[in-house]
């Protein structure tokens, strides 16, 4: 657990800040994050009101293999209180898209930007601090694998800051 507090503490300040300007809307000014040795059947969980408390369970932090998942859910959880199904930047460009598309809007559309640009953040983070083999939690344990091939190549743009948020999510509705 100490190499993971250790690196957490090398990337606590950018990173924040840029899941903030992937997602289009500020973090929590309360945010409190509780490590504990347990938590829920996966691994963690968030509640956002009355403000913004995310509750890891450490216990897989401290295990070879464990480190960086644990470090990617310190930021994945409280990331849930700006990146929700039903309000903010990123809620609001998936509507919009499937407005324009005359389409449903992907159950779980949402939660796979919300592991994706979290992800993306905290790999830039991890590669420019020595960790350059480390791969997102997402595309290494398939999460949301069925968005993986809309979602990847529509969001890189994004990314590199070629592309605004609403026509990276048009592309990857539209590659769904």
């Amino acid at each position: 657990l100490a190499l993971a507090l250790d690196l957490l503490r090398s990337i606590e300040q950018p990173t924040p800040a840029r899941i903030a300007q992937l997602a289009g809307d500020p973090f929590p000014q309360r945010l409190v994050v509780h490590l504990s040795w347990v938590s829920n059947q996966q691994g963690a969980y968030t509640t956002i009101r009355p403000y913004t408390v995310a509750v890891i369970a450490t216990r897989r932090g401290g295990t070879p293999g464990g480190v960086e998942d644990f470090v990617e859910l310190v930021f994945h959880e409280p990331t849930h209180a700006v990146i929700l199904p039903d309000r903010g930047s990123v809620s609001a460009a998936i509507a919009a898209a499937a407005a324009e598309a005359g389409e449903e809007v992907p159950r779980h559309l949402w939660h796979a930007l919300l592991f994706y640009l979290v992800g993306s953040a905290v790999e830039e983070q991890l590669h420019r601090h020595g960790w350059s083999d480390y791969v997102m939690y997402m595309k290494r344990n398939a999460v949301f694998a069925a968005f993986h091939d809309a979602v990847f190549p529509a969001m890189a743009p994004y990314l590199a800051g070629d592309l605004a948020l609403e026509p990276a999510v048009q592309q990857a509705l539209r590659g769904l």
